[in-house]
């Protein structure tokens, strides 16, 4: 065993300077020396003054810098992807080249300011505190879900985000559950159960270069950490074993579909979708299922309204669903072609060809009012997401093209 004299304090002290940080144990915090922060500062506000012509082995050397701080400044590693972006993209553009000039980007420039305006404050725990807290979150393509004991939460996707890799959805799933349980885990150290590696890491290491995208929502979520005083540990989960959080995210209480058939009941068709739609409805309170009740000598009874209750009593269940599929059909029709144009269109239609059709066009409508599109002229793509509902249900191409 060697023993380095300069390198060793032979004297006790509850704060020491070693390799550039200062240790408090009375405190238990490190912080970076006064003289490395100047030092750093300097080369920052260089790079600030100067982002256009700047050489790649001067981004470089400031990156290695930002890195070399991270034990001693406890939110740093959100605010250096975008300069190693910038740096990675003008590499590729000068073939390796480090001295060739590159530009720094806005968001470059953001975290470099950041750097200038809270090193000189900043400081890391030694120690973290235990978990107090552990939630389980999942994405589908569908939507999201989240557990917190005997607490659930979840929603559907908006048109926009379900169109996202599912690497950053399970990112957005992890931040809409500690919105839904904020109250809850607010000053609080969270362990995240998540069944996604690329999520567990993006919020371990505070972002990623691989992503953009995932890096923006990891920055979000540990921003939401630091203003509710949140400690954030995530841990992957193995798929099979995240069932409760995984079921959330697949079915869902439609607030849009269940205000759709109340405004139904009351004379409106559910496909004019005039209702406002909640893109994450379980992130509000849920309003119980509409309810009609009768007095009696004998007390209250109350029972819930079925939706499809639209014809006589004496209807049959066929004859229910056929009046409330082609009375919606009929609404729609209303919003874009003449009352002449319709009754021609209605009359073509023969009882076998509405029986026939009675099937599918409640499938469709059940997806439009799920999905909030248009009844009569969808979007291609949400078109092809029925068609291939249908046949993952074991229809056959015959069927389809009929």
């Amino acid at each position: 065993l060697v023993i380095h004299p300069d390198k060793s304090v032979t004297s006790p002290s509850q704060e020491v300077i070693i390799l550039g940080f200062v240790i408090n144990s009375i405190t238990m915090t490190i912080r970076v020396t006064n003289a490395k922060k100047e030092r750093i500062k300097t080369f920052l506000i260089a790079a600030i003054e100067n982002p256009i012509d700047i050489s790649i082995r001067q981004v470089a050397k400031i990156i290695g810098y930002l890195v070399s701080t991270l034990p001693g400044v406890q939110y740093g590693a959100l605010y250096y992807r975008y300069l190693e972006m910038d740096k990675v993209s003008a590499l590729k553009i000068s073939k390796g080249n480090f001295d060739a000039p590159m530009t720094i980007s806005k968001d470059g420039l953001v975290e470099l300011r950041w750097w200038v305006n809270h090193i000189d404050e900043s400081f890391n725990y030694l120690m973290i505190p235990p978990i107090d807290i552990t939630i389980y979150s999942d994405a589908s393509l569908q939507g999201w879900g989240a557990v917190l004991g005997d607490t659930s939460s979840g929603g559907r996707w908006s048109p926009d985000e379900c169109t996202n890799h599912i690497n950053y959805l399970e990112l957005l799933a992890a931040f809409f559950a500690l919105k839904s349980f904020c109250t809850t885990i607010q000053g609080k150290h969270v362990k995240l159960m998540i069944d996604n590696t690329t999520a567990v890491a993006v919020i371990n290491n505070m972002g990623s270069c691989h992503s953009r995208a995932c890096h923006s929502v990891g920055c979000q979520i540990w921003q939401f950490c630091v203003e509710y005083n949140i400690w954030l540990t995530a841990a992957h989960i193995p798929g099979a074993k995240n069932v409760l959080a995984d079921k959330k995210s697949r079915h869902f209480q439609s607030q849009t579909l269940k205000q759709c058939r109340e405004e139904n009941n009351s004379g409106a068709c559910p496909g004019n979708f005039s209702c406002p739609r909640l893109a994450h409805p379980a992130l509000v309170s849920t309003v119980g299922p509409a309810s009609c009740s009768t007095s009696s000598g004998s007390g209250t009874q109350s029972h819930t309204a079925d939706p499809l209750s639209l014809s006589e009593n004496n209807s049959s269940p066929l004859q229910k669903a056929e009046t409330f599929s082609m009375s919606c059909l009929r609404q729609q029709l209303l919003r874009g072609y003449s009352l002449r144009s319709i009754e021609i269109i209605e009359s073509s239609w023969r009882d076998s060809t509405k029986s026939q059709y009675q099937v599918h066009l409640q499938k469709w409508l059940q997806f439009c009012m799920e999905r909030d599109c248009d009844f009569i002229s969808p979007n291609l793509p949400q078109a092809l997401d029925f068609l291939s509902s249908l046949f993952d249900s074991a229809l056959s191409y015959s069927s389809l093209n009929s």
